[in-house]
């Protein structure tokens, strides 16, 4: 998670981005349906490389959840879960 005032989607895929490429994922990102994330701004990440696969999500949480977890700014987030092959 990520959280500040300027926080964006934009951010996140680059985080995401760059923990996949340097670990020598290479990666599909697709549209997410994610509940947790504001509309259009979520994405389903999936990765494959040579020691195994990864899949995930990342994108903006929305307001809902911010509001319920009393934070003041935005905030980002992903999760990726790796397997070995």
């Amino acid at each position: 998670l990520v959280c500040h005032s300027t926080a964006n989607f934009t951010e996140i895929k680059s985080i995401v981005t760059s923990v996949l490429s340097n670990l020598g994922y290479s990666m599909e990102i697709t549209d997410s349906e994610n509940k947790t994330f504001i509309e259009g701004r979520a994405a389903d990440v999936t990765g494959e490389a040579q020691k195994g696969t990864s899949k995930g999500f990342f994108g903006e949480v929305s307001p809902e959840v911010i509001t319920n977890f009393t934070l003041e700014y935005p905030v980002i987030a992903f999760e990726i879960e790796f397997n070995n092959n």
